[in-house]
């Protein structure tokens, strides 16, 4: 959609934005954020001074943002809470938190970005991306392509990585993971039995 001027977003002081975004399944907090600072015309570092978020990074806000930062895009955004809880990492226990990303994401879903470029999202980075327990897409369950490495129209980490070989494996263990999440036991004698180095 049309930008809206820097300047209405300046004169607008600490009133709510006057446009709002509609988050893509999945995505990522800070996704969302950078989405707007380009619909806005602003910078990183703008939009986080304009926000009050004391953070030097909006990355930094999908693992744990603190309730004063969620007021504030709560605010700002009229949105839920639990929405912006939710477009986080926070719910996941921390031996799983060990297999998120810290960086850019590792893995992106084709069929994802194709829909984002129809629903005019183009850009939108979903928390599975950083997950690196997946080989498959959560939402749509297309397998998941490397960032890094060929990117042919077809290639996907069963094409590209050495869980091409074990495939199946793979998405038992994908599974296992899964169901850890969900509650449910699984065979493992321990959740370190899944350790970051089998997904590296």
């Amino acid at each position: 959609g049309s930008r809206v001027p820097m300047t209405m977003l300046i004169n607008a002081a600490r009133r709510p934005l006057p446009v709002v975004l509609d988050p893509a399944p999945d995505e990522l907090l800070s996704s969302w954020l950078h989405r707007h600072a380009a619909f806005y015309g602003l910078t990183e570092p703008m939009l986080i001074s304009w926000l009050k978020l004391e953070s030097k990074k909006l990355r930094s806000l999908d693992f744990r943002p603190g309730l004063g930062q969620i007021a504030r895009i709560v605010d700002s955004f009229r949105t839920d809470p639990m929405d912006v809880v939710a477009m986080t990492h926070t719910a996941l226990p921390i031996e799983v938190a060990a297999l998120v990303g810290r960086g850019k994401p590792i893995q992106f879903c084709r069929t994802c970005c194709e829909r984002h470029r129809a629903a005019d999202t183009p850009g939108a980075v979903l928390k599975s991306w950083l997950e690196a327990w997946r080989v498959t897409c959560p939402l749509c369950g297309s397998p998941l392509s490397e960032i890094e490495g060929p990117r042919a129209g077809c290639d996907t980490v069963r094409n590209t990585s050495p869980f091409g070989d074990h495939w199946d494996a793979a998405k038992i263990g994908e599974e296992l993971v899964n169901r850890h999440l969900r509650g449910e036991p699984t065979p493992l004698a321990s959740f370190q039995d899944l350790t970051p180095k089998h997904y590296a």
